[in-house]
């Protein structure tokens, strides 16, 4: 410890140590007490096809998502494998192979109806970066309608003992080539599954908009010697050297500074380290989860069960892909929505405008309101540990309250303004009726004049009716008379 802490104090010489950063030859130097004998690296890349939907299908993919059995249904119309991918499958829990499957990884209501559809590719291409090569080692389609990829990278030369530092260089130049390459790899998948699931077909033309959109996701498994032996990582945190401890705290971050750590840091990796015995190692951070385990390579048990682990890690990503893509829609969906409701048109049109508004925030509840729960009643309590920590640095949950929240606050709005509106046409209603009330008593009283007119107009016919009949020829002349006028005097 006194001769790290004089090599601190002496001023070191410095050396280029690639991708753009110098570091102090002396560090280096220390970081070489940790040599690498194995690395499986994992980057799940995640997008959700919602960003590229087709505007014609684009309703029907909304409703259908993100319901139990939908993967099912998908996965029945990949009948052949076409355009260089084998025969898309649903695959179960890879666990329950293993002769030690007493307590399940994934419950089996999840197994029956989540577990997502996978594509492998019959040619895996192969590419080189550094001391490493990689390949797509799949494409997955999520329950909630999300793809993603998985590229695995290992050592070049398996023989060959590697440093962290070393790793680290290569792995930052992995990551850019993959960025590259992801729009290849994302068209030739989306052209297969437009012509086998037309009635999800995305717009193949708008596939360069993905990379704005992705999340990605690390899961490095790995075997180290410290000073050419094995070491157990908790005797390592307790009093091991504080250069190995730099390295490994390297490694779970993929850091170019990881010399300039201090002991008292990377001490804390103890803390972090979710594993119970003493010679294994599960460190999950915001950016990857690292696992070393001595029995990986001999435990077909301990393979499989890390296969789900990936598994799980991979659905997550997909379901903070899909929470992304459903908080840009709420945003977009409000605007419109709110135009609509706002402008001047009439009270059946906002009626309509309000029910589609609610028919495509229930389709949509499936992707967001109860998110789909990987680990949830699993048999395994470290299984729901490991992949309960992911979700939470994810911010899974954060996520999905946010869009519940967004989707509440757009509701209330549309409420508010639909009611408003709705006020204002039942006042108008209202004053409408009022106006039609006198109306109605003004032509009350002329009808009842009219009646009255017409009564009289009937007694006037009756009294003609019963009057006797006037002569057909002037009367004679009367004689002259001193008799009373007006009356004649009798014959």
């Amino acid at each position: 410890m006194a001769a790290n802490r004089q090599n601190r104090d002496v001023p070191a010489k410095r050396h280029h140590s690639g991708a753009g950063i110098s570091a102090p030859a002396d560090d280096v130097r220390r970081m070489d007490r940790v040599t690498v004998t194995r690395l499986v690296l994992r980057t799940l890349v995640a997008v959700d096809l919602g960003w590229v939907g087709s505007q014609v299908n684009s309703e029907a993919f909304l409703r259908d998502r993100g319901r139990p059995g939908w993967l099912g249904v998908v996965e029945g119309k990949f009948t052949s494998g076409q355009r260089g991918f084998v025969r898309p499958t649903i695959r179960p829990p890879a666990y329950g192979k293993s002769e030690e499957h007493g307590r399940p990884t994934f419950s089996d209501e999840f197994s029956r109806s989540y577990m997502p559809i996978v594509v492998e590719s019959t040619t895996s291409e192969r590419y080189e970066v550094g001391i490493l090569k990689w390949y797509v080692e799949w494409i997955k389609v999520g329950p909630t309608g999300a793809i993603s990829l998985c590229a695995r990278a290992e050592l070049l030369d398996p023989g060959r003992l590697a440093i962290v530092p070393e790793i680290v260089r290569s792995y930052h130049q992995f990551r850019l080539q993959l960025k590259r390459k992801c729009p290849e790899l994302w068209q030739a998948f989306l052209e297969y599954w437009s012509e086998t699931v037309p009635e999800y077909a995305v717009d193949e033309n708008r596939v360069s908009e993905l990379g704005d959109h992705l999340e990605l996701y690390d899961v490095v498994d790995f075997d180290f010697l410290v000073d050419g032996d094995q070491s157990q990582p908790k005797d390592l945190y307790r009093e091991g050297p504080t250069d190995a401890l730099r390295a490994i705290a390297g490694l779970t971050r993929m850091s170019h500074v990881m010399h300039t750590y201090s002991e008292e840091s990377v001490r804390t990796l103890s803390g972090y380290d979710l594993g119970n015995r003493p010679d294994e190692l599960w460190i999950v951070n915001a950016e990857r989860l690292t696992r070393h385990h001595p029995e990986h390579l001999t435990d077909a048990g301990k393979q499989l069960f890390m296969e789900d682990v990936v598994g799980a890690v991979e659905i997550l990503l997909q379901q903070r892909a899909t929470l992304k893509y459903v908080s840009s829609w709420v945003r977009r969906t409000r605007a419109v929505f709110l135009d609509r409701l706002t402008d001047d048109s009439q009270v059946e049109q906002k009626h309509l405008a309000m029910r589609r508004l609610l028919t495509e925030m229930a389709w949509t509840s499936d992707l967001y309101s109860e998110s789909i729960s990987v680990a949830r009643d699993s048999g395994s309590s470290f299984f729901r540990s490991v992949v309960s920590r992911v979700a939470t640095l994810k911010e899974i949950g954060e996520n999905r309250n946010e869009v519940s929240d967004s989707v509440g606050g757009l509701l209330s709005i549309s409420q508010a303004v639909f009611g408003e509106r709705t006020a204002a046409a039942s006042s108008q209603l209202q004053a409408v009726s009022v106006n039609f009330e006198k109306t109605s008593r003004n032509m009350a009283v002329a009808a009842v004049v009219v009646a009255m007119a017409a009564a009289a107009l009937a007694v006037l016919q009756i009294w003609v009716a019963l009057s006797p009949p006037a002569p057909l020829h002037p009367p004679s002349p009367a004689p002259h008379s001193s008799s009373t006028v007006g009356f004649s005097s009798p014959r």
